[in-house]
């Protein structure tokens, strides 16, 4: 027996890569040499499983977020080993928690489909040398989708008949990841202020600490995820690009840096050396 549900599936996949054409003649030409119908379908979803097998949504929609010179910063998998899969409930958490760990965004891939599985995932890991990934799959919606299906009618010609299918669609992302070779220097990873944020402490200017990375001199002195930096050696913060601009022209290494930071209401003092 045929498995029309599979077969619709299978049709659904390629319809928008093949052309209308060149389908009717595939299913002609193997219909005129073996003059068997259900051999025929058999065949054509072959051809189909096999050119639908190329995609891959993650590799489709990937967009890189790092340069060359950034990724040669990077340990990236090596030959024969496997990626680290990591499914996500909470993407923003799980995301934070990879990143203290000095994992970076090689690049990632969202978009809106079919549920993809865990091979396509390490397929591009492997492709890009990403150590990890993280990702995430939420359903959306059950879509009924009608199309055509042509098929040898036994007597030299073809039939058309509409068949519909439910395609699950899911909204899914994935970051693809590796560890730095080095440690950030102070350890923080600022983000500007959200509106919410800034009507929550009623002030304009600062930075949020989205990150403290682990080992780092920033983690040692005690200074935590949410914190917000308004000083930094006695200098106003007014955005995330005036903080990196004054972090940058400090000495570290010889002077150290003492930042001002807004946590829960109160104003606290750190001194963060190398």
């Amino acid at each position: 027996k045929i498995n029309l549900n599979l077969l619709i599936s299978l049709f659904l996949k390629i319809s928008m890569k093949l052309i209308f054409k060149n389908f009717i003649f595939i299913v002609n030409k193997y219909y005129m040499l073996i003059n068997n119908r259900f051999v025929a379908i058999f065949i054509t979803s072959l051809v189909i499983i096999l050119s639908g097998c190329a995609s891959n949504s993650h590799s489709v929609f990937y967009k890189q977020n790092l340069n060359s010179e950034e990724i040669s910063k990077l340990s990236l998998l090596k030959t024969g080993k496997t990626p680290e899969l990591i499914r996500s409930s909470d993407l923003d958490y799980d995301f934070r928690k990879l990143k203290s760990k000095h994992l970076e965004v090689i690049g990632l891939s969202a978009f809106n489909g079919n549920p993809h599985g865990e091979k396509e995932l390490i397929d591009q890991a492997i492709k890009v040398g990403a150590t990890h990934v993280l990702f995430y799959a939420k359903f959306v919606t059950a879509q009924q989708i009608s199309s055509p299906l042509i098929l040898p009618n036994g007597i030299g010609g073809f039939n058309t008949t509409t068949l519909s299918s439910q395609q699950m669609r899911y909204d899914q992302k994935a970051y693809f990841l590796a560890k730095r070779k080095e440690a950030p220097l102070v350890g923080i990873y600022p983000i500007d202020l959200t509106i919410e944020k800034k009507k929550e402490i009623g002030r304009n200017s600062g930075v949020m600490v989205w990150v403290v990375y682990e080992g780092t001199p920033a983690f040692y002195a005690n200074i935590l995820p949410d914190d917000i930096i308004t000083e930094v050696n006695g200098k106003s913060i007014l955005n995330e690009d005036s903080y990196l601009d004054l972090i940058k022209s400090i000495d570290f290494k010889l002077d150290g840096i003492t930042f001002e930071i807004l946590r829960d209401g109160k104003n606290i003092k750190f001194n963060v050396t190398e």
